[in-house]
């Protein structure tokens, strides 16, 4: 009995041994950067905070605290949080850096391997073939698309204003952005301006808090444990719905499309306009991409440009309801475009100083937040060899807020934006988009379609925002929002 006691004892004296000296070897691969608290084995996630607004905060002070970079652990997985025009080089402008980190995870079952999480020859045959359906005389057939949408918004809005009332314009800005996103992925219209209490829409807008509750809580990472719970008998259900929506577009789609193509039939389901998804079809009909691959496609695009382009527009109008005095010269400017007949792209893009209160906006509030990466072999960055298996997270907050490349970083300056300065500045200091080979393929659809909104909403409005920077809660989730709203009050013009 004795001796099986002290052979016990041994092994789980040696073994505790050889984990102590595992552990200290894992940390002095990366002793170039400091760390906050950290367990061994299980690293900082017990250090975070769960509520996500002091989540944001506390990775924000980190920032500040470790000089823009330092090292969180995830288990035994080192995660370099960089804030760094140096790393943000080195990963965006990589050829061979292009592996999502494991922090994307979560989203893999509702986004398959499509192009934001796919990497390898699979990514770039899907970015090769994809490309061309952003070139600028598509998106221009959108902007009667953006321009209905955006004026479906002003009337909503408009019931709203003059009357004192706040309102959270997180909620009207996004159902607007769903109607577009809908419309133009996938050539339908879900009218959810008109009815927020669809099934999909509700879908939608359930999966962001779902997905980050679960990516910050390691108990319910295991599938079979997260389907036991609510919460994850919720989200498969929301999942369910979003998958069936749009496989049943796709499939109804390619039978309107065989059915034009026999004599005497009319396609009498084919949209006015083109959208994503019948130019997707085209490499279907080609052999290029499979439903599954189409269903992938399409539901990344709906998920990085419903929340994305609503977040930027609602900090936007926010900003300009906590500045008056930047928010006349705007309108100052639009008048003056009125001035000579009204709205037309042409005249839209001379409004520079719109495109200047946008770009400012999504320097102060990039809707994403964080791009990851993991090495897949050492790497030289910023002086120091940076080993394989590491993940790299581009804080773009923090970069875009690091004092080392922005004058008063925190104020709101559009005016920055026409500087010499900002035209020599190093581009990798400022990356709402992200940067390089994957970088945001969707960038100019976003952009036209938040001047097209803000244009149309600016002209109609004044806005005042209630909340002082402090009261507003600003959340590190998978996209950047307040979770207690962005009150705003709207005035006519």
């Amino acid at each position: 009995m004795i001796q099986y006691v002290v052979t016990a004892g041994v092994i789980l004296i040696s073994t505790l041994v050889f984990l102590t000296m595992l552990w200290k070897y894992y940390i002095s691969r990366n002793s170039f950067l400091k760390s906050p608290p950290t367990y061994p084995w299980i690293g900082t996630v017990p250090y975070f905070e769960h509520k996500p607004h002091l989540l944001y905060r506390q990775v924000m002070q980190y920032a500040k605290d470790y000089n823009y970079l330092y090292t969180v652990w995830f288990a035994h997985v080192p995660i370099i949080m960089a804030s760094t025009a140096e790393y943000a080089e080195a990963v965006l402008s990589s050829k061979v850096m292009l592996k999502k980190s494991s922090l994307y995870w979560t989203l893999s079952e509702w986004l398959g391997s499509g192009l934001l999480l796919s990497y390898g020859d699979k990514w770039k045959q899907r970015r090769r073939a994809i490309t061309p359906t952003f070139h600028f005389t598509i998106l221009n057939d959108f902007v009667e698309i953006f321009t209905r949408q955006a004026k479906g918004l002003v009337a909503k809005l408009k019931k709203e204003c003059d009357t004192d009332k706040a309102i959270n314009v997180q909620l009207p800005v996004s159902l607007a952005a769903l109607d577009v996103i809908c419309e133009t992925a996938m050539g339908v219209n879900t009218q959810a301006q008109e009815c927020s209490t669809s099934e999909y829409a509700k879908a939608v807008f359930s999966m962001n808090g779902h997905l980050q509750r679960r990516q910050r809580s390691p108990w319910l990472w295991p599938t079979f444990i997260y389907k036991l719970t609510k919460t994850g008998q919720d989200y498969y259900k929301h999942l369910k719905i979003l998958h069936d929506f749009t496989i049943n577009v796709i499939n109804k789609r390619i039978q309107s499309r065989k059915a034009s193509s026999q004599p005497g039939e009319e396609d009498t389901d084919k949209p006015r306009k083109k959208a994503f998804l019948d130019m997707l079809l085209e490499l279907y009909d080609k052999g290029e991409i499979d439903v599954e691959g189409i269903r992938e496609e399409v539901d990344t695009f709906m998920f990085e440009g419903h929340d994305t382009t609503a977040a930027g527009l609602s900090w936007t109008l926010y900003l300009l309801g906590r500045n008056p005095e930047i928010q006349q010269k705007l309108h100052a400017e639009i008048e003056k475009i009125n001035e000579k007949d009204g709205f037309t792209l042409d005249k839209l893009k001379e409004c520079k100083y719109l495109e200047y209160v946008i770009k400012e906006s999504l320097r102060l509030h990039p809707p994403v937040s964080l791009y990851a990466r993991i090495l897949e072999e050492d790497t030289k960055i910023d002086g120091h060899m940076v080993p394989k298996g590491t993940e790299v997270g581009l804080f773009v907050q923090g970069l875009h807020l690091n004092p080392k490349y922005w004058k008063e970083p925190e104020k709101f300056n559009p005016d920055r934006f026409g500087e010499d300065s900002y035209m020599k500045r190093n581009p990798y200091t400022y990356v709402p988009f992200s940067a390089g080979s994957r970088n945001c393929i969707g960038q100019k659809f976003a952009m036209l379609e938040t001047k097209i909104f803000l244009y149309n909403i600016m002209s109609q409005f004044r806005v005042e925002a209630v909340q002082e920077k402090n009261e507003v809660e600003e959340c590190f989730e998978i996209i950047h929002r307040s979770t207690n709203g962005l009150m705003i009050k709207f005035f006519s013009r």
